[in-house]
């Protein structure tokens, strides 16, 4: 046999036997890619419109810490409930509660987001004060705070944050759409 011939067989054998040997290629991947969304899923390709946010509906104070308020005025003891929750250390305040008066601080208080705003994968800032009702008699007084990344902490309705002293527990209660 002709040496250009052998040749040619050869180069034919070692083409088919490379491309025989391609690698499968891994199909796209869909899902959710808005950081902001509870489902957000860094490793897929494609975004597919798939994404599930989380809408505020309701807060609620499960316990706060038990002392007088205004030691001075039994008649102001108990604790007169605000709460007040945003961005930028309190700086945007996106929701601020009306009065709970006269707070037991071993029940729980709950209070209704009037308007449902979207939590956003960020740090969010809560605090919990005791309001000033009657001025020069009681004083407005920080009462406990707290913050939380809603994306990273939810577990399918709601958010649990501890103040930062231990002493308050908040929950954000939400809609995932």
């Amino acid at each position: 046999m002709n040496t250009w011939l052998k040749l040619i067989y050869l180069a034919a054998a070692v083409a088919i036997v490379l491309s025989s040997c391609k690698k499968d290629e891994e199909p796209d991947t869909f899902g959710c890619l808005d950081v902001n969304a509870a489902n957000y899923d860094g490793s897929v390709d494609w975004q597919d419109n798939s994404c599930k946010f989380l809408y505020v509906t309701e807060f609620e104070i499960t316990y706060h810490e038990d002392k007088s308020w205004d030691d001075l005025n039994p008649l102001f003891s108990e604790a007169d409930l605000v709460v007040r929750v945003g961005l930028d250390n309190l700086n945007t305040v996106k929701y601020a509660s009306n009065t709970q008066l006269d707070a037991d601080p071993d029940s729980a208080y709950g209070f209704t987001a009037t308007e449902q705003f979207q939590l956003t994968n960020e740090t969010w800032y809560w605090d919990l004060s005791n309001d000033d009702m009657v001025p020069l008699l009681e004083t407005y007084d920080f009462m406990a705070g707290g913050s939380f990344n809603p994306v990273f902490s939810n577990n399918g309705s709601y958010v649990t944050s501890m103040s930062s002293d231990g002493t308050t527990q908040f929950k954000i209660y939400y809609d995932i759409r």
